[in-house]
C-alpha cells in the first residue's frame, strides 16, 4: 500500500504510525520540498515504523518534538530515500528497540540539517544538547549512503550526538560517501567503555559482557569515502569516533578541522577498539586512548590546512598542485576491497590517492 501525497504542508500534532508491512509515503512529485511533514515541535516523533519494509521517500519532514522517523521494535528492513531532514528536537532518526531490533535499514540520498531556529529547540537534557543525525542502539545491517549532514550542533555549550551514531551493541554498520558538515560529532561506532547491560547478545560473540573487558559498543562495520569537515568555532569535537569498537575498518576518509586546539579527526578509544585504519586523510591529529588500538594502520596522511582550498561543493578540496599532496597523497594509498569508487562515483586505479576523494589525472594522464 503507497501514500502518495500531493504537493503542500501537513501540519501534525502526533506520529504516524506504521505498523503494517511494506508501507510506502511519498510525495507525488518526487521532489522533497513539494511535501512538508511539520510537527511543530510538538506531538512527540513525526513517523514512527513498527513493521518491516516500511518505505519513506520524496518528503520533508521537520520540527519535531522527538524524533523525526524513529524505529522501534521490528522497524527491518526499511528504506529512507531522498528525504530532507529538519530541526529534530532529539535525534532526527532513531532506532531503539526492547524486543526485535531494527534490521537491514537503509539511509540514502537524504538531508539533515539543524537551523539556527531549531537549534533554539533542541532538547536540553543529557548534556545540553540532545540531538543528532542517525542514532541507533542495538541494530545490525544498516546502510548509511550519500548523504549530507549539517549544523548539528549547539551554541549554549551542550555536545550534540553524532552525525551518525551506531552504538549498545550494534554491529555490521556500513556508512559510506557521506559529507558532513559542521557537526560537533561526525562518525560514532560504540559510546564509552562500559553500560549497564550488554546491549545485544550474538551467537558469534558469546563472550560479550558488561565489563570493561568484554564489552562491545559495536561489532564490525565499515566507514569508508566519507568527508568530515568542520569549519566554525562552535565545540567540534570528534571526526570518527571508536569506542569499544570492535573489529571495524576505516578506510579511504577525509577528515579536517579548523579548531585544532580541541578536534580529533580520528580518536579510538578503549581496549576493544582494534580498527583496521588505511588510506585516511586526517587533520589535526588522531588518538589512541584507554587502551585502544589499530589492528593495522596503513598509508595514512596527518595532513596540513595549506594541502586544501576551498570548494563550492564540498567545502574544501585538496590542492592538486602542492608538492606534499603530490608526494604524499597522490597515489600513496593501497588497493582496499570496496573502496573502488571515490566519495564522488570516480574509480580509483591500481595505486589510489589517500582520502575520500581522488585527485584529478595528472596532465600526462589526460594526454
Amino acid at each position: 500500500t503507497a501514500f502518495i501525497l500531493s504537493p503542500g504542508v501537513y501540519n501534525l500534532s502526533g506520529p504516524l504510525q506504521f505498523n503494517t508491512a511494506g508501507l510506502r509515503l511519498a510525495s507525488s512529485t518526487g521532489r522533497p520540498e513539494d511535501v512538508i511533514l511539520d510537527g511543530n515541535h510538538q506531538g512527540g516523533s513525526i513517523i514512527q515504523i513498527s513493521a518491516p519494509n516500511v518505505v519513506i521517500a520524496n518528503v520533508t519532514v521537520r520540527r519535531s518534538y522527538y524524533h523525526l522517523i524513529h524505529f522501534v521494535d521490528g522497524g527491518v528492513g526499511g528504506r529512507v530515500y531522498n528525504v530532507q531532514l529538519e530541526d529534530g528536537r532529539q535525534q532526527f532518526i532513531k532506532s531503539s528497540s526492547f524486543t526485535t531490533p531494527s534490521d537491514n535499514v537503509e539511509v540514502a540520498c537524504s538531508s539533515f540539517l539543524l537551523t539556527p531556529s531549531g537549534r533554539s529547540k533542541v532538547d536540553p537534557s543529557s548534556g545540553g544538547c540532545y540531538t543528532g543525525g542517525i542514532d541507533a542502539h542495538k541494530s545490525r545491517n544498516w546502510w548509511v549512503r550519500d548523504n549530507v549532514f549539517r549544523d548539528i550542533y549547539c551554541t549554549n555549550g551542550g555536545l550534540a550526538e553524532h552525525a551518525v551514531h551506531f552504538w549498545n551493541s550494534s554491529r555490521d554498520t556500513l556508512v559510506e560517501r557521506n559529507f558532513i558538515h559542521n557537526c560537533a560529532r561526525g562518525i560514532g561506532f560504540g559510546l564509552g567503555e562500559t553500560k549497564d547491560t550488554v546491549g545485544r547478545v550474538y551467537d558469534d560473540y558469546p563472550d560479550i559482557t558488561t565489563t570493561a573487558a568484554k564489552y562491545a559498543g559495536h561489532i564490525g562495520g565499515v566507514i569508508r569515502n566519507n568527508l568530515i569537515v568542520a569549519s566554525t568555532q562552535n565545540r567540534f569535537d570528534t571526526g570518527i569516533g571508536l569506542e569499544q569498537a570492535i573489529d571495524a575498518k576505516v578506510h579511504h576518509n577525509t577528515v579536517y578541522s579548523t579548531d585544532a586546539a580541541t578536534f580529533a579527526a580520528l580518536d579510538i578509544r578503549f581496549v576493544n577498539s582494534n580498527p583496521d585504519v588505511a588510506n585516511n586523510l586526517l587533520y589535526p591529529t588522531s588518538y589512541t586512548r584507554g587502551g585502544g588500538m589499530p589492528n593495522t594502520y596503513i598509508a595514512n596522511v596527518i595532513a596540513k590546512p595549506e594541502y586544501f582550498k576551498s570548494d563550492p561543493d564540498l567545502g574544501i578540496r585538496l590542492d592538486p598542485e602542492h608538492a606534499e599532496v603530490i608526494s604524499k597523497i597522490r597515489d600513496q594509498g593501497v588497493v582496499l576491497v570496496g573502496a573502488e569508487l571515490d566519495l564522488e562515483g570516480k574509480e580509483r586505479d591500481e595505486n589510489p590517492d589517500i582520502g575520500a576523494v581522488e585527485l584529478p589525472p595528472k596532465e600526462e594522464e589526460k594526454k
